[in-house]
């Protein structure tokens, strides 16, 4: 007989931005007043991880702060280890940028 063991996601919560039917519509309602703004199939696809929480605990794009300290050690500004190798070897390829 096997058990299913559920592992806890990393940083301690799922993030889950993918929005209902009525707050979806909402969405749609307000984006349709912004602008615009193109985005390549990399970045769409790092926007559905993001959604969906294979990031998670990230909510959206990383920020200053977050962004720095995943360049200088590995982790969140809050301290969580950034899991995703992606984030981490961009970090390292974009570093000389912010020095």
């Amino acid at each position: 007989m096997s058990q299913s063991i559920t592992i806890p996601p990393h940083g301690g919560k799922l993030v889950d931005r993918v929005l209902g039917s009525e707050a979806r519509k909402e969405a749609l309602d307000r984006a349709s007043s912004l602008r615009r703004v193109a985005l390549n199939a990399r970045t769409m696809s790092d926007l559905e991880l993001i959604a969906i929480g294979a990031y998670s605990p990230l909510e959206g794009f990383m920020g200053e702060a977050d962004y720095r300290s995943v360049i200088h050690d590995m982790r969140l500004a809050g301290g969580s280890c950034l899991a995703p190798p992606d984030h981490a070897r961009r970090a390292a390829v974009c570093r000389r940028h912010l020095e």
